[in-house]
């Protein structure tokens, strides 16, 4: 199959980036490093080949051909520091595995046994979700009929504008497999991904195996990234970009090394091209990171920090140039959204009282539990109660989208709307315990950073988003 040309492309391109990282480099940080990289050159073969008409079969497998006789070829030249790679990893990683204790092997084992029957049913059951159909796979299936990435007249406006980044692994996946059977494996592949991205924070975050461990079951049983994994549709894959950021950003902050400032612009570009709601949950990020960056300058005089984040920045905004340029000649716009759809996303006026209610009310999506009806009433009547107290209507068309009503989920086993309802307790519990740790001046800067990322993610999206019934899929990034 000619689908086989991308796994031993991006092998390739993790043991040269092994090989460029050096013996210093953590295995996730080589891997992480290397999955970006990867994920660089499908949007950038998939540009090239639609400026000249060309994206079909053939053009798309013999430019994956070149790139990966390329990347071999280099390989082959390397091929004693390769030997020595490889030998030297092997040996850490039988090591540390063998190291693991039996829980540990236990929860792995677990993980393992979830993502292969994710991957099964991915394979097995054609992509059928509503989403999908209407817009993610309909503009696949325009591009690949027109063999080219560019505007064609539709009625389904977001199939133009939004960002496309994932849609187009999916294109690439249809085209070198002749159909659709490895098209909901996109989401699943960054979900290993994601996965190896929330370990490799927690190990940032100085905790053993045991917690990445746990961390790593944490974020494969979220409901809605169990549903979303094998769906064509793009929370799964924005959320390992914007985790990627995050990866980097603090390597970047404590090493000063231009590398890692590259990698976290690529990973936040890449993030901005797959998904719009990346724009919310990565302000809070890019605003500490700016903070941290000053601070930096300030304290030690090195403006390496100010110069590497510049090239971070133009790093970032590259990866989105043709996409933007797209959007501005479609309607003045580099984001592309009509005045009119804008106002359907947006919410129309902001308070502290309506804040206060859209995060009540986004909250609210996570707390049904299926086969339990009256959950789902007490929720509402609680949730009634709360915006009466507040003198505040949860169905206010200003701050809801197309001035739906506001009622509690129903349609629990929906990629579009399952609840989280454990993580969000496990969640919300963390945030008790943080603001309280950070109350008594407890809280180590690394902990504070994320935490205050998550916190003003959380008031960003409320702030700026119209509550939908379907927001729980938006939300995949917070949780994981």
């Amino acid at each position: 199959m000619a689908i086989i040309i991308l796994p031993v492309c991006f092998i390739a391109l993790f043991f040269i980036w092994g090989l460029y990282a050096g013996s210093n480099a953590k295995k996730r940080e080589i891997l992480l490093g290397s999955v970006l990289l990867f994920s660089a050159l499908l949007p950038a073969i998939t540009e090239l080949l639609s400026a000249f008409g060309v994206l079909n079969f053939s053009w798309l497998f013999a430019s994956w051909s070149v790139v990966t006789l390329a990347a071999l070829l280099w390989l082959f030249q390397c091929r004693q520091q390769l030997h020595d790679l490889i030998g030297r990893h092997q040996q850490k990683t039988i090591f540390t595995f063998r190291r693991l204790s039996l829980l540990n092997k236990l929860l792995l084992f677990l993980v393992t046994g979830i993502l292969i029957v994710l991957f099964a049913q991915g394979i097995i059951y054609p992509p059928n979700n509503w989403d999908s159909m209407t817009y993610h796979l309909g503009r696949v299936a325009s591009w690949v009929s027109h063999q080219s990435v560019a505007y064609y007249p539709t009625h389904i406006i977001r199939q133009l504008y939004q960002p496309p980044f994932a849609e187009y692994t999916v294109m690439q996946a249809g085209l070198l497999t002749g159909s659709d059977h490895l098209v909901n494996a996109v989401q699943f592949v960054y979900l290993l991904f994601a996965v190896l991205a929330v370990s490799g924070i927690t190990q940032l975050l100085g905790l053993n195996r045991f917690y990445q461990v746990v961390a790593a079951v944490l974020a494969v049983t979220i409901p809605e990234v169990l549903l979303q994994a094998s769906s064509t549709q793009n929370d799964v894959v924005v959320s390992f970009f914007i985790l990627a950021a995050v990866y980097f950003a603090i390597l970047a902050e404590r090493k000063n090394l231009l590398v890692h400032y590259c990698l976290f612009g690529l990973s936040t570009g890449l993030a901005l091209l797959t998904k719009g709601t990346a724009y919310v949950y990565l302000a809070p990020l890019l605003l500490l990171f700016a903070v941290a960056m000053l601070h930096n300058v300030i304290k030690t005089r090195n403006y390496a920090y100010l110069r590497y984040a510049v090239v971070a920045a133009l790093i970032c905004i590259a990866v989105n140039t043709i996409n933007y340029s797209r959007n501005y000649q479609l309607n003045g716009s580099i984001l592309g959204v009509d005045e009119q759809e804008s106002k359907s996303y947006a919410n129309e006026r902001m308070t502290p009282g309506l804040l206060l209610s859209s995060i009540v009310k986004n909250s609210a999506l996570h707390l049904s539990i299926k086969h339990t009806g009256f959950v789902s009433g007490t929720i509402d009547k609680a949730v009634a109660n709360l915006h009466q107290m507040i003198g505040i209507s949860p169905h206010d068309p200003d701050v809801n989208y197309h001035g739906m009503p506001y009622k509690a989920q129903v349609a629990l086993t929906s990629e579009d709307s399952a609840p989280n309802p454990l993580h969000f307790i496990l969640v919300l519990v963390s945030m008790i315990v943080l603001l309280t740790c950070l109350i008594k001046n407890r809280l180590p800067s690394i902990v504070l950073f994320l935490f205050l990322i998550i916190l003003l993610q959380i008031i960003f999206f409320c702030g700026y988003l119209r509550w939908q019934p379907w927001d729980s899929r938006l939300h995949v990034p917070v949780f994981m």
